[in-house]
C-alpha cells in the first residue's frame, strides 16, 4: 500500500485537480451572470462597476489564483447574489446534510449487515432468495423514485409522516426525528443493495475458511463462531461498504433534499444554481470533493488497521 506520505499528496492533487475544473467550467458558462442577475434594463455603467467589484475584471487566471488563496486560509468567498460569505451560508445547510446523511448510513449500515448476515450464514435458501430479490428490485429504482413512492405512501395515503421536511431553523435536525424519516428512508432504500452484497459475500468467504470450518467440527455453537470469527472477518469489508456508501450518498442526497424539500446542501445548490451565484457552486463542489477525498481516507486507515497484512505492507 502506499505510504501516508504519498496517499495525502494524492488526496491533494485531487482536490487541487478539482478545483482547477470546477473553476474553469463556472468561468466557462455562457452569458454574463451579472447581467443575468441585475436584468436587461441595467445599464452599462452599473455593469461594469458590478464587474469591477466583484473582480471579474481580471483574467481568468488571477481569479482562480486568488480564489485557491483564499480556500488555502478557510475563505470560500462572498455571494454574488446578496455579498454575505458563503461559509456562512452553507453552514446551517451543511449541518443538515450531514445529519441526514449520517442517519441515512447508520440505518443501512445496520439493516444491510443483518441482512448480508443472515443471507450468508445460510446461502441459497428462502431468507436469501428474498433479501435477494428485494434488494435487487429497491436498488433497480432511482433515489427520487424512491422518496416519492414513499411520500405517495406514509405521507398521503397513511399520513403517518410529513410529505415535506420543513425543518425548523431554530432548532438542530437531530431533535426533529419525525422529519428525517422519509429522506432518511429514501437514502438507505438506495444503497441497501449494495451494503447486503457485500456483507453476505464477506461472510461466505469467511464462513469457508479453514478455520471457521475446525471451528464447527469443535461443536462451537455457530453464534459463538459467527461473533468471534466471521463478524470480525468481515469488518474490513464493512468499512470499505460504509465508505463508499457515504460517498454515493453525497450524490443522492441531493436528489432527495430537493424531493422532500429538507434544507440541506441540496436545496441550497438547487438555488445557487437557478441565480447563477458562482462562488456558492465552486464552494459546495470543492466541499464535497473534500469531503469525499476525507471518507476514502479513513477508510482505507480503519482497513489498515483492522487487517494484519495492510498494516505491514509498504
Amino acid at each position: 500500500m502506499p505510504s501516508p506520505f504519498r496517499r495525502l499528496a494524492g488526496a491533494f492533487a485531487v482536490i487541487l485537480g478539482v478545483s482547477v475544473v470546477t473553476f474553469a467550467a463556472t468561468s466557462a458558462l455562457p452569458g454574463d451572470n451579472v447581467r443575468a442577475r441585475l436584468g436587461p434594463y441595467a445599464t452599462e455603467q452599473r455593469l461594469h462597476a458590478e464587474h469591477v467589484r466583484l473582480g471579474l475584471d481580471h483574467p481568468v487566471w488571477e481569479r482562480y489564483l486568488r480564489w485557491i488563496s483564499g480556500l488555502a486560509h478557510g475563505d470560500l468567498g462572498r455571494s454574488q447574489v446578496n455579498d454575505l460569505p458563503v461559509a456562512t451560508l452553507l453552514s446551517r445547510p451543511m449541518v443538515n446534510s450531514l445529519t441526514l446523511a449520517a442517519a441515512a448510513l447508520a440505518a443501512v449500515l445496520v439493516t444491510g449487515t443483518l441482512a448480508g448476515v443472515t443471507a450468508g450464514l445460510r446461502p441459497g435458501g428462502a431468507v436469501d432468495r428474498l433479501l435477494l430479490l428485494f434488494s435487487l428490485t429497491v436498488s433497480a429504482v432511482p433515489a427520487f423514485v424512491t422518496g416519492s413512492l414513499l411520500v405517495l405512501l406514509f405521507a398521503v395515503d397513511l399520513r403517518w409522516l410529513p410529505a415535506l421536511a420543513l425543518v425548523d431553523p431554530t432548532r438542530p435536525a437531530i431533535l426533529q426525528p419525525r422529519l428525517l424519516v422519509l429522506p432518511a428512508a429514501a437514502l438507505t432504500l438506495s444503497s441497501f443493495a449494495y451494503v447486503t452484497r457485500l456483507v453476505r459475500a464477506s461472510v461466505l468467504d469467511a464462513a469457508a475458511m479453514p478455520w471457521a470450518l475446525a471451528a464447527r467440527l469443535r461443536g462451537i455453537p455457530r453464534r459463538r463462531v459467527v461473533a468471534r470469527h466471521i463478524l470480525p472477518a468481515a469488518l474490513p469489508v464493512l468499512c470499505q461498504a460504509g465508505a463508499l456508501t457515504m460517498i454515493a450518498m453525497v450524490t443522492n442526497v441531493v436528489v432527495v433534499e430537493i424531493v422532500f424539500g429538507y434544507p440541506g446542501v441540496g436545496n441550497t445548490l438547487q438555488t445557487a444554481v437557478s441565480q447563477r451565484d458562482v462562488p456558492v457552486i465552486q464552494a459546495v463542489t470543492i466541499v464535497v470533493a473534500a469531503f469525499v477525498v476525507t471518507v476514502s481516507a479513513l477508510a482505507d486507515g480503519a482497513v489498515r488497521l483492522l487487517l494484519p497484512r495492510a498494516r505491514t505492507a509498504t
